[in-house]
């Protein structure tokens, strides 16, 4: 994973040729790994009375109570793992019956709940080991704290838990290898937001690397307003695929109205152009090298390509087995409660259908139970579904209504942000990103350009008879001047 950064080429040489490469490449191969466990002590210095105990006689004693715990990196492959079931909570809370908080009530399994949310010790540090393993580790692939916290909150009542959601995922190993840095903030501008489920759809190809099969590319396709996804893996991004992928998702939910992509080849062409037309549809296609204004599929992008890592890793198989992880990779994010749409999950907002969790272990049995329609079912069924959408249509009223508060919380936090000071006649430098595949993300910055039109978000500039647009974010000044 780490020579990926590189570019490099592997040639093999016979060791006849070669004999010292050769012999240094096999010397001392069979000498035992040593593992070497590491401890950072802090020792802080502070004004002390006499007589009176110091910082580190204070957390002497604790220290000794803690010692160093021995952290798995994949906890599944570990054979002396074992999922938590009803029998072992409701031995666990026997064991801490004094601590029994008030107001709880119990269920048809004997168990202590509080709206019907299990009651777990959160003194008993091994169940509450577990159920973040279990929540976090696997199929989970590794999501953040707010989605760790939504998942157990559903379900189980635990005492500070943020806290020790916290304190696990520092120490997660997993997450230091997959999880991007800090944020660069920039300054908010207006994009598209639909309202409704299946109005807009945000699609872009996700170019994974080769695999063991002929796939190498992975087609995105977001709704904008609850955020379902459908992955559609293929060899190159063509035409074809991409009217078969939009064909496939009519068939099952509708075309959408408004189709919002990047101005590819595999988007832009008469194929797609056409398909358009016949399904009533809009395209809009964003601005070049500006990944932002599309960044509802970007961020997605970004998820997949965290989740699919910490899979590989976590599971010990090779990258180029990606294409076996594209159902799990599916299933994450739509069975994932996010707080953007009102800790409500993809699933519930666009399918209208409860959330897979791998903490329903502990359902009762007896309220697994079929429910008979009745004779006069058909007599019915409008009532019924006019209840349905009522509960879809109030579902969507809160995740809007998150969104909105969402986006409203990050334009304040926004005081750092400042936009380039730039006005018509200004002398300027473009940045762009270079053509080549290998060094998409590298930018140069070219010109001098003289700027003909500034507006709030987009800036237009000329060099002798060619004109260029982008956004203010890709121009710098060089010369202030008229």
């Amino acid at each position: 994973m780490k020579l990926m950064e590189y570019r490099f080429s592997i040639e093999h040489i016979d060791g006849v040729k070669n004999v010292w490469a050769d012999m240094i490449s096999r010397w001392a191969g069979c000498q035992r790994s040593i593992s070497v466990g590491m401890k950072r002590l802090r020792r802080k210095r502070s004004r002390t009375v006499d007589n009176e105990p110091t910082e580190s006689s204070r957390n002497k004693k604790t220290r000794e109570q803690n010692p160093l715990q021995h952290v798995t990196i994949r906890p599944f492959n570990n054979d002396n793992f074992e999922w938590p079931d009803i029998v072992a909570l409701a031995a666990i809370q026997r064991r801490h019956e004094g601590e029994r908080p008030r107001g709880l009530t119990r269920n048809n399994d004997g168990l202590w709940t509080q709206d019907n949310c299990i009651w777990v010790p959160s003194e008993d540090a091994e169940i509450v080991q577990r159920l973040l393993v279990v929540a976090h580790c696997g199929p989970q692939g590794h999501r953040g704290r707010d989605t760790l916290l939504e998942i157990l909150q559903r379900r189980f009542l635990i005492t500070r838990l943020r806290k020790r959601v916290d304190r696990f995922l520092r120490g997660c190993l997993l997450c230091h290898h997959v999880m991007g840095g800090r944020i660069v903030r920039r300054p908010w501008a207006e994009t598209y937001r639909s309202k409704e489920r299946n109005e807009a759809l945000h699609w872009d190809y996700l170019h994974l690397g080769k695999s063991f099969g002929d796939y190498a590319y992975l087609l995105v396709m977001k709704d904008d307003a609850t955020h379902y996804c459908e992955l559609v893996p293929c060899v190159v991004p063509t035409s074809t695929v991409t009217a078969q992928a939009i064909m496939d998702w009519h068939s099952r939910f509708g075309a959408p109205g408004l189709w919002i992509s990047d101005n590819g080849s595999h988007f832009k062409n008469e194929v797609v152009k056409e398909v358009s037309k016949r399904l009533n549809a809009h395209q809009n296609f964003t601005l070049a090298y500006s990944p932002w204004i599309n960044g509802s599929v970007e961020r997605l992008n970004k998820d997949i390509i965290q989740v699919l890592r910490v899979l590989c890793l976590e599971y010990n198989v090779d990258i180029k087995d990606w294409t076996y992880f594209v159902p799990t990779l599916q299933t994450n994010p739509n069975h994932t409660p996010v707080p953007s749409l009102g800790n409500h999950a993809p699933m519930e907002l666009f399918c209208v259908l409860p959330a897979a969790s791998p903490l329903s272990f502990y359902l009762d049995n007896s309220e697994k139970r079929l429910v008979d329609l009745g004779e006069h079912f058909p007599e019915h069924i409008d009532d019924k579904l006019q209840k349905l959408r009522e509960s879809a249509q109030l579902m969507h009223k809160k995740a809007i209504a998150a969104r909105a508060k969402q986006t409203n919380r990050n334009r304040r936090n926004q005081k750092y942000a400042t936009k380039p000071n730039i006005d018509v006649g200004d002398f300027v430098l473009r940045s762009r990103v270079d053509q080549k595949h290998n060094d998409k993300l590298l930018v140069t910055w070219i010109g001098p350009y003289q700027v003909v039109q500034a507006d709030e978000q987009l800036i237009q500039s000329k060099t002798f008879d060619n004109r260029y647009r982008a956004r203010c974010t890709r121009f710098k000044t060089k010369v202030l001047c008229r």
